[in-house]
């Protein structure tokens, strides 16, 4: 069966993909997506900062305007103007997008697993268990086991939540807490989130950056741990779990495209290395390829050379963390004692000047990450001769 597109991998890239084309003059083109998986459970939760509006507005699940950042060395409530922070709910996003969806009925739909994806010159061939479809492009979410990080800075961002609802009224939903690092940090990197969404309910959530994947049970008791030591809430219920893994790393996926063959959302390089965070990136990275699609270029986006300082910023900061030349909470705790908060989520979200990413970077200490950068330069060096 041919399709002018295949999505493979229904997630925030697959979904946010479709639904650009969906709204672009590519609406009639005939667009296949693949998932084994329906999309039918709230699996992940995505907070972002954002100046402005987007398109999914209507299920924002909850903004905040001020956020604290606490450590054994800070505790601030910080005015992030002018960005607000937001949460949307996974469930609500695939509602949303799968309904506009069904509107456009050249957009199709099904449930299998994809196993394998072939380029060849002129089209790409998608593999699955039961079928095989071939498009002039196929868009791809799903990391294969080919992907080996082994030669690139790569942490695992490994994180459990509760959505809790609490007998008293003890949260402020107009403020949340971005990160908590009083946590005892077990030789790795560890905090907490705690983002109130009404006076009774609130996402508590247990995040560690390391290579050693915590179980069930051990987020379970951070979370424990951290209620009772660091919170006034007293009676409450578990009114949902999520678990999950996000890679951290300075890994080149766009090696992997091919003609006909292009990565998207993990697979296309769209996770923060040095924070996780995806879904900005992959709104803006979906809309470009949306763009060149309906201007008739290709569908590879090509980075500028002076954005590229931005990967060599998160390898540092990787490296830093690898080679734990100094606690990841002490690097924050000073970014935003001596920054305006906004000043450094906007150096995050890689929307800023040199210049201003000057005065973010020197507030970090400065010894470990000249270290950091030599020894970024020199892996360079050995990887060109090599």
């Amino acid at each position: 069966m041919k399709y002018d597109y295949i999505i493979t991998g229904t997630g925030a890239a697959g979904l946010s993909l479709a639904y650009y084309l969906s709204q672009s003059s590519l609406k009639e083109k005939r667009v296949l997506l693949i998932d084994r998986a329906k999309k039918n459970k709230n699996d992940r939760t995505w907070c972002f900062w954002e100046n402005g509006d987007n398109p999914f507005e209507t299920i924002v699940h909850h903004t905040w305007e001020e956020l604290y950042f606490k450590s054994p060395t800070l505790d601030k409530l910080m005015d992030i103007s002018p960005y607000r922070y937001k949460m949307i709910q996974g469930l609500d996003f695939y509602n949303h997008i799968l309904n506009i969806l069904k509107q456009h009925p050249n957009f199709e739909i099904i449930q299998d697993e994809v196993k394998s994806i072939d380029n060849q010159i002129d089209k790409a061939i998608v593999h699955t268990k039961n079928n095989t479809f071939e498009a002039h492009f196929v868009f791809n979410s799903i990391v294969f086991e080919y992907v080996d990080f082994s030669k690139s800075n790569s942490l695992a961002q490994h994180f459990g939540g509760w959505i809790i609802e609490t007998e008293a009224p003890v949260f402020d939903p107009s403020k949340a807490t971005l990160m908590d690092f009083r946590i005892p940090q077990c030789d790795e990197t560890r905090f907490m989130y705690l983002l109130p969404t009404s006076q009774n309910t609130a996402l508590i959530e247990a995040t560690a950056f390391s290579n050693n994947i915590l179980s069930a049970a051990q987020y379970d008791d951070m979370i424990v741990d951290y209620i009772q030591e660091f919170t006034e809430i007293g009676a409450y219920k578990i009114l949902h779990k999520e678990i999950g893994v996000i890679p951290m790393t300075n890994y080149n996926f766009k090696k992997n495209n091919q003609s006909n063959v292009i990565h998207i959302g993990t697979m296309g390089g769209n996770v923060k290395s040095s924070t996780g965070y995806a879904f900005m990136s992959i709104q803006n990275f979906t809309k470009k390829i949306v763009t060149a699609l309906e201007k008739e270029e290709s569908p590879h986006l090509k980075q500028h050379w002076f954005d590229k300082r931005f990967v060599i910023y998160d390898s540092i900061l990787l490296n830093v963390m690898l080679k734990k030349r100094v606690p990841i909470q002490q690097v924050f705790s000073l970014l935003f004692k001596r920054n305006k908060a906004g000043n450094v989520l906007k150096f995050l979200g890689e929307q800023t000047s040199f210049l201003r990413e000057l005065s973010v970077i020197i507030a970090a200490p400065k010894i470990p990450f000249l270290q950091a950068a030599f020894d970024e330069m020199w892996q360079l060096i050995r990887r060109k001769k090599a």
